[in-house]
C-alpha cells in the first residue's frame, strides 16, 4: 500500500463555519455528524508534521444544499486550508471537485467546471429534496470518458444509491474510490457486484474500527484494491493511528 498518497483530507471554509452555526441552515445531517468537532489548530497541523511519508493529499470537499457554500468552496477550500494548517511544502494538494445536488446548483454551471478537474467527489445521502438524478448520468459519462476519478459514499442501500450505482456499473475507465470501511454494511449486500469491478477501490478511512475492516476487506479482495486515506480531520483524531497502522503493516 503506497502510503505517501492521503487518498482523502476534507476541510471546511471559514464561510462555511459561519454558515453552518445558523439556525436556518440546511445542512442537517453535516450539523448532526459533526456538532462535537471543533477545531484544534495544533491537532490537525500535528498529523501532517509527524505523517514524514505522505507527499500528495487530495483534498476533498464537502456536500452542501447550498449553492452559495458550494462555489464558496471552489474559490476558498484550498487556500483556507493552507492558510489556517500552515501545510508543510513537501505535500502536493490534488483538489476534487464534489458532485453537486443539482436541485440548488445547476447542470449547466457544474459543466463550466469540470473541465478544470480530474478528481470527482459524491454524496447524494446528504443531499436533500433529491431530484434531477438523471444529470448524474451525464456527470459519468464525462468523467468516463476522461478517465478520471470518482470517490462515492456508500453508506446505505437505497433509491439514490441504487440509482447512481446502477449507472456506474457499466463505467470501466472511471477509477472509483468507496471511502469508510465502517460505512460498507452493504458490503454483502446487492453492491457486492459493484464492489467487485476492477475499478472500484476502498479507502481506508475509518475512524473506529478500519484495522478490523482492513482484515476482513483483505481476506475477499487483493491488497491493491485498498488505497491510504485517513478522511483528515474528520476522524475523531485518529489520522496518526490510521497512519502508523498502514505504515506499519
Amino acid at each position: 500500500m503506497d502510503i505517501t498518497i492521503d487518498h482523502e483530507i476534507r476541510y471546511i471554509t471559514d464561510l462555511a463555519r459561519i454558515e453552518l452555526k445558523l439556525k436556518n441552515s440546511k445542512e442537517p445531517i453535516f450539523k448532526k455528524k459533526f456538532r462535537k468537532f471543533s477545531e484544534n489548530s495544533n491537532l490537525l497541523k500535528n498529523y501532517f508534521i509527524k505523517a514524514k511519508k505522505i507527499n500528495k493529499i487530495i483534498l476533498r470537499p464537502l456536500p452542501y444544499n447550498s449553492k452559495k457554500l458550494y462555489f464558496d468552496q471552489i474559490n476558498s477550500l484550498k487556500q483556507n486550508f493552507i492558510k489556517n494548517l500552515k501545510i508543510p511544502k513537501r505535500i502536493k494538494i490534488i483538489e476534487s471537485l464534489q458532485i453537486p445536488n443539482f436541485n440548488y446548483v445547476k447542470y449547466k454551471d457544474f459543466k463550466k467546471l469540470i473541465k478544470n478537474y480530474n478528481q470527482f467527489d459524491l454524496n447524494v445521502e446528504w443531499y436533500i429534496n433529491h431530484s434531477n438524478l438523471s444529470d448524474y448520468k451525464k456527470v459519468f459519462k464525462y468523467i468516463d470518458l476522461k478517465k478520471n476519478s470518482l470517490c462515492l459514499e456508500i453508506s446505505n442501500p437505497n433509491k439514490y444509491t441504487d440509482y447512481v450505482v446502477s449507472i456506474l456499473q457499466n463505467k470501466n475507465k472511471i477509477k472509483i474510490f468507496v471511502p469508510s470501511f465502517s460505512r460498507l454494511n452493504c458490503f454483502k449486500t446487492k453492491y457486492e457486484k459493484f464492489f467487485n469491478k476492477k475499478n472500484v477501490y476502498f479507502i481506508t478511512s475509518s475512524a473506529y474500527s478500519f484495522s478490523k475492516w482492513h482484515n476482513l476487506i483483505r481476506t475477499t479482495y487483493k491488497e491493491d484494491k485498498i488505497v491510504f486515506g485517513t478522511d483528515h480531520p474528520f476522524n475523531d483524531n485518529k489520522s496518526l493511528k490510521i497512519y502508523n497502522y498502514f505504515k506499519n503493516i
